[in-house]
């Protein structure tokens, strides 16, 4: 029988969701468990994961998974330490992220700029 291994994983938002009056009711991370972690991320993806990452989801904010731990650490020890910014590679400025990239987003074709290819027209 295989043993399932349980990861902890930290995911960082690109931006802090919240009630921006108020520093401390505002959540820029995430801290869960799963076994399967692709598969739970996933779901996170989709907003079907947590309330919080549901949040996230409906705000549009988007996130990366940063860290994860696989060597027995539980879940309540690394949310006990209440400083998720301490654990965050990306917060403590070992890491940087790409520019955030809008997916989905479209111009509206009255604000895009067309060049007509009048070649093929007719009388030419």
């Amino acid at each position: 029988m295989k043993k399932h291994t349980t990861v902890v994983y930290l995911i960082h938002f690109s931006s802090k969701l919240g009630n921006p009056d108020n520093p401390r009711g505002q959540a820029g991370h995430y801290v869960g468990q799963a076994v399967d972690l692709a598969a739970r991320l996933e779901r996170h993806r989709i907003g079907n994961g947590s309330a919080i990452m549901a949040a996230v989801a409906r705000a549009g904010i988007s996130w990366v998974c940063v860290r994860t731990w696989e060597d027995g650490t539980s879940e309540q020890e690394i949310k006990a330490q209440k400083n998720a910014p301490r654990l965050c590679p990306v917060c403590r400025g070992e890491v940087q992220l790409p520019a955030a990239r809008v997916v989905g987003k479209r111009v509206p074709m009255i604000e895009r700029k067309v060049q007509m290819d009048n070649r093929h027209a007719p009388g030419r």
